[in-house]
């Protein structure tokens, strides 16, 4: 029974590590609207499967027709896998990936190109921001047409900008370069020069005795 159990724990753990975790529910809208909002917001079922559906019939802005979904995303820095089937009646783009739910609407975001062939995209997102009230961003205003997702899913996942390493072009660990910029401390002041005789002293930036020439 003993060796059962540990076999058992070591299957859960193995389990566990082998598999990443979505953080979203009803990326599959199979739960109808539940988590999800904005105007483009439009589940349809067709035979047994569920999806949004949405048709943008006048070009502006890409983000005056949107689909988001509200999770936190609490730490910067962060490296997430977003993956999701998109799919339109022709060619067009939209805007997809992360940022806040509020202002100043900070974002990490791609441009993608859809066809009406049905496509699984993956993009890799390292947030540059932190707040509880975040969001997976949909953007389709930009062009018109018809534009259908499903199927997705945000995981956390590891790149050079996370892993705890200075590599690739980072200028510091885990940041810089193509990564988020790092923190630059502003220097702190000078501590109070000791009280020696003027003659025992070189000052070259100093309140409290003369400075030589350069």
């Amino acid at each position: 029974n003993i060796m059962k159990k540990i076999t058992l724990l070591i299957f859960i753990l193995t389990a566990s590590i082998g598999f990443s975790q979505n953080l979203i529910t009803n990326g599959d809208f199979e739960s109808g609207t539940a988590g999800w909002s904005g105007n483009a917001l439009n589940v349809v079922t067709e035979g047994d499967n569920s999806y949004n559906s949405a048709n943008v019939t006048v070009a502006g802005n890409a983000f005056d027709v949107n689909l988001s979904y509200v999770t936190p995303m609490t730490t910067m820095g962060t490296a997430y896998k977003l993956t999701f089937t998109g799919f339109s009646d022709g060619d067009r783009t939209i805007v997809v990936g992360v940022g806040l739910n509020e202002g100043p609407w900070t974002a990490v975001t791609e441009t993608i190109d859809l066809t009406s062939t049905s496509q699984t995209f993956e993009l890799t997102l390292i947030t540059n921001f932190a707040n509880a009230n975040s969001r997976i961003i949909f953007d389709m205003g930009a062009d018109t047409g018809f534009v259908g997702i499903d199927d997705v899913s945000l995981e956390i996942t590891t790149t050079t900008c996370n892993n705890g390493v200075q590599d690739g072009d980072e200028t510091g660990v885990d940041c810089g370069g193509s990564c988020t910029p790092c923190l630059v401390l502003p220097p702190t002041a000078a501590p109070t020069p000791p009280n020696r005789p003027a003659a025992d002293v070189v000052s070259i930036f100093s309140d409290a005795y003369t400075n030589i020439g350069f």
